[in-house]
């Protein structure tokens, strides 16, 4: 969790990031963590944002679980080495 500038006018808002080690993926370890930041956070931040790889169906699943939404796109915004993340329709 991480919160930006205090004198930011996004300061109300936590990012939330998380990596699974392949190895230890479709074990609940994810679903344990998020659960765990997401508990952390209360009464901390009004909002929480994540930003997960349009194209990356499986990362998606577990936030939607716990009521994130999809506030928008970023087309091509990140890249790693690769072709960025084609722009998509409204979700």
């Amino acid at each position: 969790m991480h919160r930006r500038d205090r004198d930011r006018e996004d300061r109300h808002v936590g990012d939330l990031g998380m990596i699974v080690h392949p190895e230890f993926r479709g074990c609940g370890l994810g679903t344990q963590r998020r659960a765990q930041a997401i508990s952390t956070s209360d009464g901390k931040f009004e909002v929480l944002r994540l930003v997960v790889w349009g194209r990356n169906v499986r990362a998606q699943r577990p936030y939607k679980k716990f009521g994130f939404i999809s506030a928008g796109r970023l087309p091509r915004a990140f890249g790693r080495g690769e072709e960025p993340d084609p722009p998509a329709g409204p979700s």
